[in-house]
């Protein structure tokens, strides 16, 4: 019996310490790799997807402007008011938005020189101040007058947003509109 025992001992391969760590090394990093890998593109895409929202809010709010600066060159043309930037606040910081836009009482922004101090934008299918979801986007505008040429002026927009546990995100754009409709006395 013992002549079977030792010959069945001898034919048993075993794995060494060795052996069995790098089996498991080679185990954990072919499951860690691609987690880490599909961990980063959804943040990658979070973080796009957001920049894109950003992009676009920014654009709005310059339309914005557009709308109520075309609205007033129309009420100049006809005779109905002289100033084709009435409604638009100067030199300070305020949150646009199309139901204010329509009356052009924009929501002016706590501290006029910070455009952090405007309130967070709220969704309800479309992003604005009035109700909804709230939002992680601050959108901020300030449009100066061209010391330069005064049928020209200069429209700040900033959108901001906090991306999880990174820093304050922003999109800054900067344009010009101009006076089309010149009125000569």
């Amino acid at each position: 019996m013992r002549k079977i025992f030792k010959k069945y001992k001898d034919n048993i391969k075993a794995f060494t310490l060795v052996e069995t760590l790098v089996a498991i090394t080679v185990l954990i990093t072919s499951v860690v790799a691609p987690l880490s890998i599909a961990a980063s593109s959804m943040f990658q895409a979070r973080y796009s997807r957001d920049q894109i929202v950003a992009t676009y809010l920014a654009q709005e709010s310059v339309e914005m402007l557009r709308y109520v600066r075309d609205r007033n060159m129309m009420n100049t043309l006809s005779g109905k008011t002289a100033d084709w930037l009435e409604f638009i606040p100067r030199e300070r910081w305020f949150s646009p938005d199309w139901s204010t836009a329509q009356d052009g009482n924009f929501q002016l922004c706590t501290n006029p020189q910070d455009s952090d101090s405007c309130p967070y934008l709220k969704y309800n299918g479309a992003y604005g101040l009035s109700n909804g979801d709230n939002t992680p986007f601050k959108r901020a505008v300030r449009v100066s007058v061209n010391p330069n040429m005064q049928d020209e002026i200069i429209v700040e927009s900033v959108v901001s947003w906090s991306s999880g546990a990174h820093s304050q995100r922003s999109v800054e754009l900067k344009t010009r509109l101009y006076n089309w409709a010149v009125v000569e006395n």
